[in-house]
């Protein structure tokens, strides 16, 4: 009398599919296992003659459930490199054609995700960014590749448009809307330039008195600031006498 398959292994599987039957849950689970069994299997047998010291080495090594050998574990990570390599190189290929100057650290996919976030439909002729902002409104938008940082929002559009702004300079935004990106609202300056544009040194240049109505009669002698002579007294007179009042209290003759 012919045995008959137990439930639960390959066996009892095929025995449900010849006698028309639907497998049972235990019969397919243990047909799956010996399906992925026999591809293992099949693999380790392919990879038997890879030698060491190539991906197929790694590829056997990691098969066969062993730890790969440090020549297998560099040929493995220069084929990566390689095949990274050669598909940022067909990107480029692809995109020769692109009317965009190349931002440092920025993926071929940069200048898309940007002007993705640029809304060009203000009345004023702002660009408005739509993507994420500082606290101080500024938009930033990440380069793209591990370890490159984000990039202000208007600086990226302006190295995409107009070419790499040179060390020292900064973007000034003459329209004073820190959310614009247009580059023809900006201006490349020195940094002290665009700081003494700026809307708060700006308004101090139209201010002629302090807080409490003295005259602006001050001028640093090497930063050039304007400052108010009647407070600075009075602010001295009043730390002479914090000082005497101190020295008072403990008992020493001022």
């Amino acid at each position: 009398m012919p045995r008959i398959a137990i439930c639960g292994t390959d066996s009892a599987y095929r025995r449900h599919l010849r006698l028309g039957e639907t497998p049972c849950a235990p019969c397919r689970a243990a047909h799956v296992d010996a399906s992925v069994a026999q591809a293992k299997r099949k693999r380790l047998e392919r990879l038997r003659s890879e030698p060491c010291g190539t991906p197929g080495g790694f590829r056997r090594h990691r098969a066969g459930g062993e730890q790969p050998c440090g020549m297998c574990a560099a040929a493995n990570k220069q084929a990566y490199a390689d095949r990274f390599e050669a598909k940022e190189k067909e990107k480029e290929s692809q995109r020769s054609e692109t009317p965009f100057f190349k931002v440092a650290g920025a993926t071929t996919s940069f200048a898309d995700r940007v002007f993705s976030y640029v809304d060009v439909g203000h009345p004023a002729g702002c660009w408005w960014w739509t993507g994420a902002t500082d606290e101080h409104g500024y938009g930033y938008i990440g380069r793209g590749r591990r370890g490159s940082g984000n990039i202000a929002a208007y600086r990226a559009v302006w190295e995409l448009l107009v070419g790499p702004i040179p060390g020292g300079m900064s973007f000034d935004h003459r329209c004073l809307n820190h959310s614009c990106v247009n580059p023809d609202h900006g201006e490349i300056v020195p940094g002290r330039v665009n700081t003494s544009r700026g809307w708060l040194a700006s308004s101090h240049r139209r201010r002629t008195t302090c807080h409490y109505g003295h005259p602006l009669d001050g001028r640093h002698s090497t930063r050039g600031w304007r400052y108010c002579k009647t407070c600075t007294r009075l602010a001295k007179v009043a730390a002479r006498r914090r000082r005497s009042s101190d020295t008072s209290d403990l008992g020493v003759a001022s």
